[in-house]
């Protein structure tokens, strides 16, 4: 099965600086007009709770399909279900008929009450029973992920640790997913409005474990942190078995070490102009046979317009990729 050929979109001149492709995907009016041309979807979504296994839960928002594959979309890191491009993807796909699941990761959205123990980036294996317990309670004959960011990675050791876990995956694509999150934490953390942004986002999440779990009032500390790096810092000791943070962060890299193999066709897009995945990464992916890596010069972190109007030529993509496997 071959990855359908990208389009060329025509980028405007002011998008070619991935700095401000980044920040315009983002903008609130984007926001309202995806959500907005959504309703069909949203409307159509029913919540599920599924097993991950050693009593933990996630959820999800599945939406039916009329006949086309299942398509598991996977958002970033503090995003959730209903972020701007995931929703924009999920509705590119059930316009095209297929179902759509849309899954939360731990702590993401409003799901802090659901485990008391954190998100951790290195727990691939939660997401793996999940969708395994997603397969249980609905079968399905065709199913494909689709990562943004974080969920990116998350999706390519899907693709590794399928077999294990008996879960049937058609295909995998991750965009714009951190090849190594050591890079990419230090890149958010370069950046004022980066840090700044996830740092307000991460201590939001750990309020709302605070709210959930009276054990969480014992780590406000971390709430007077305001550098990402020097979060991960003080939270690893804490709340991992690794010996620093850097080692929490190579645990998920997309090495060699990590990715020998892949059960199934995978391909990785990423854009040249990334502020926050850099593909000065690259070097270190590792390359088993069925991975494939697309790179293309313009596109931001995971906003890849194509018009003043604020369209994404991504959600053509994912389409016609999702096409190609059924």
């Amino acid at each position: 099965m071959r990855t359908p050929s990208l389009p060329r979109p025509s980028v405007p001149r002011w998008l070619t600086n991935g700095k401000v492709h980044t920040v315009v995907g983002g903008l609130p009016l984007r926001t309202t007009w995806v959500r907005r041309r959504a309703a069909a979807l949203l409307a159509a979504s029913v919540p599920l709770t599924l097993d991950a296994g050693a009593g933990v839960r996630l959820n999800a928002f599945r939406s039916a399909g009329e006949g086309g594959a299942r398509v598991v979309l996977i958002h970033g890191w503090e995003g959730d279900a209903h972020s701007r491009y995931l929703l924009s993807t999920a509705d590119a796909l059930h316009r095209a008929g297929h179902e759509v699941v849309r899954l939360q990761l731990r702590d993401h959205g409003e799901n802090h009450a659901l485990n008391e123990g954190p998100f951790l980036g290195s727990e691939h294996g939660e997401v793996l029973r999940a969708l395994a317990d997603l397969q249980r309670q609905l079968p399905a004959q065709c199913t494909c992920v689709v990562g943004y960011s974080l969920g990116g990675n998350f999706a390519v050791r899907l693709a590794v640790h399928a077999p294990a876990a008996a879960l049937d995956l058609r295909a995998v694509l991750a965009i714009c997913p951190p090849v190594r999150p050591r890079d990419a934490a230090r890149a958010i953390s370069q950046s004022v409005v980066y840090n700044r942004y996830f740092s307000m986002r991460w201590k939001r999440s750990i309020r709302k474990k605070i709210a959930a779990f009276p054990s969480w009032r014992a780590h406000r500390w971390l709430l007077d942190i305001d550098d990402i790096i020097a979060m991960h810092d003080a939270f690893v000791p804490v709340f991992t078995d690794f010996a620093n943070t850097d080692a929490y962060f190579e645990s998920y890299a997309l090495t060699a070490e990590h990715v020998p193999s892949v059960s199934c066709p995978t391909d990785l897009l990423l854009a040249a102009d990334d502020p926050i995945c850099p593909v000065s990464s690259l070097p270190v992916l590792a390359r088993p046979p069925g991975l494939s890596t697309t790179l293309v010069p313009h596109g931001g972190h995971c906003a890849f317009l194509d018009s003043a109007w604020l369209t994404s030529w991504m959600d053509d993509h994912v389409c016609n990729w999702v096409a190609a496997h059924v």
